[in-house]
């Protein structure tokens, strides 16, 4: 025991607890809504490379490739040099219509929670604690403790 850690319990001084600064749980219940979408996208390019494989013989790799920019409604058009077979523009009009449907629920998610701004409010109560415990010459006018 030091010096210090004597004169401390010498007085009946105690120890300031440091803040909990740990929001993880408050940060985590603002990203539920973000896990349906993210499965949504996961499985429609998984469907779309396995369509593609199936329908137009691509390797895995330009399936995935493929059914990424078309479910991204960027529109390069087909990887191989012959046009899609009826079966393949079909599956390609599908995977275009769901693929804008995942994204337009996915951003207006997104935009539900900017809205609603509680994590904006929930990041800024985690750095209140810091600022409070860096206050120097303040005084406390009136304190209450639970």
């Amino acid at each position: 025991m030091n010096l210090q850690q004597k004169i401390r319990r010498l007085l009946n001084w105690e120890e300031t607890p440091k803040p909990d600064p740990s929001i993880l749980p408050q940060i985590y219940s603002f990203f539920k809504p973000f896990r349906l979408p993210l499965i949504m996208v996961q499985l429609l390019m998984m469907f779309g490379a396995l369509g593609y494989v199936y329908i137009e013989d691509y390797t895995l790799m330009d399936a995935l490739f493929q059914a990424g920019y078309t479910f991204t409604t960027v529109g390069f058009g087909a990887l191989k040099e012959g046009e899609f077979s009826a079966g393949g523009q079909l599956f390609t009009i599908t995977l275009i219509i769901f693929g804008f449907g995942v994204f337009s629920i996915a951003l207006g998610i997104v935009v539900d929670v900017v809205n609603k701004g509680d994590f904006n409010r929930t990041l800024k109560e985690r750095q209140m604690p810091y600022r409070i415990a860096r206050l120097k010459k303040h005084f406390v006018v009136c304190y209450h403790n639970d």
